[in-house]
């Protein structure tokens, strides 16, 4: 009889465990685009309990552990990203950076990179031009910092032209939001404490990636989370410079709403404002506030939804007519690029950041300034 009970018992840990494997099995391919936290009327924070699930889960699998592992050692190390991108760098310039992407299936969508990351050069101050109008610090990140550090260069040249001195702060780091929502959650006490430290004695914190802003207004330190603002949310109540006589742009263009932007920050109608002040006529886009399917890491652990996904989103973007998609995250941004690169090579995708650059850069005055 005791075999008996202990066989018994023996079963229903297996039925406990399967149903486990099956529950988790659908929480790993949940995009945790938080568009239910906008969707749903009760306010259910649905994030916060999937991220805590995954946690749970993380402990009891080894699926997609060591992947997500060597993700969140990367990009807190500055040193290796550093390295990374040097040869990075060489190979964009011995001609094999194409090659590298069509063979390595994760680089897909990824820019040339460039030879430096962003803070190995960055000025500690960026002096306001003109009038002087306030302080604001800068929020670098690590994606942003080593992919696309043209477009924090373009971010800083916007801030000081409207009359903010700009600083950045050196001993910033990761924001965490791949550990946060990678069973990571371990890692974040000391990231938290590091970015609070290094913005301690600024009243503004401007971020110009959607994921890393919603990832720092989540921080627990309240009096530091209500000093972080989108650079759209920022720029929008400000008196902006508009160039005289402003052409507008020759491209048909669509605003694409990072998830963690319009759902993870609530901010929707902010960057598309700003963009028609400049004159930008957007095309009509009602699926913005779908998920290209990029999601952090999901793109990489779960590559065949992210990709049925992706295909889902470039077809709506087709339908639009629009030659240029107008975003403002970079893991979107990559994702966008994937899919123009392999269904629509005749469309582009640029940060909102870079379209005001570019607009400014009819004021002859703009470009002398900035040596551009």
């Amino acid at each position: 009889m005791l075999m008996m009970d202990l066989s018994g018992h023996d079963h229903l840990q297996n039925q406990d465990s399967q149903k486990d494997d099956f529950i988790y099995s659908h929480l790993d391919t949940c995009l945790d685009c938080r568009a239910c936290l906008t969707a749903c009327p009760s306010g259910v924070e649905y994030a916060s309990l999937l991220e805590m699930t995954r946690e749970v889960q993380e402990r009891k699998s080894t699926n997609n552990h060591y992947i997500r592992k060597l993700i969140l050692s990367l990009v807190t190390n500055r040193s290796i990203l550093s390295i990374l991108q040097f040869f990075g760098w060489i190979a964009t310039k011995a001609g094999l950076f194409k090659l590298l992407k069509r063979v390595i299936p994760v680089m897909a969508g990824v820019p040339e990179l460039p030879f430096q990351p962003f803070m190995k050069t960055a000025q500690r101050v960026y002096p306001a031009i003109g009038e002087k109008q306030g302080d604001v610090a800068f929020f670098a990140g690590c994606v942003m910092e080593n992919l696309y550090p043209d477009i924090h260069r373009a971010t800083i040249r916007i801030l000081n032209w409207n009359g903010f001195e700009v600083h950045v702060p050196k001993k910033q780091t990761c924001c965490g939001a791949l550990h946060h929502h990678s069973s990571g959650r371990e890692f974040l006490p000391s990231l938290q404490y590091d970015n609070v430290n290094a913005f301690k004695s600024f009243d503004t914190i401007l971020i110009n990636s959607a994921g890393c802003g919603a990832e720092l207004k989540d921080y627990p330190q309240e009096d530091f989370a209500v000093k972080v603002k989108d650079i759209s949310e920022f720029l929008t109540v400000m008196e902006l410079k508009v160039p005289d006589n402003i052409s507008k742009p020759s491209h048909s263009m669509i605003w694409d709403s990072p998830c963690h932007l319009i759902h993870g920050q609530a901010i929707s109608k902010e960057p598309t404002d700003i963009l028609r002040k400049f004159g930008v006529q957007l095309m009509e886009f009602p699926q913005s506030h779908i998920c290209c399917g990029a999601a952090g890491s999901y793109a990489i652990t779960q590559s065949e939804s992210s990709e049925a996904i992706l295909k889902m989103k470039m077809n709506d973007i087709e339908r639009t007519g629009a030659e240029t998609v107008v975003t403002s995250n970079p893991g979107c941004q990559i994702q966008i690029q994937k899919g123009i690169d392999k269904y629509l090579p005749n469309l582009e995708v640029k940060h909102i950041c870079e379209i005001l650059d570019i607009l400014y850069r009819q004021d002859s005055d703009y470009v002398k300034t900035f040596k551009l």
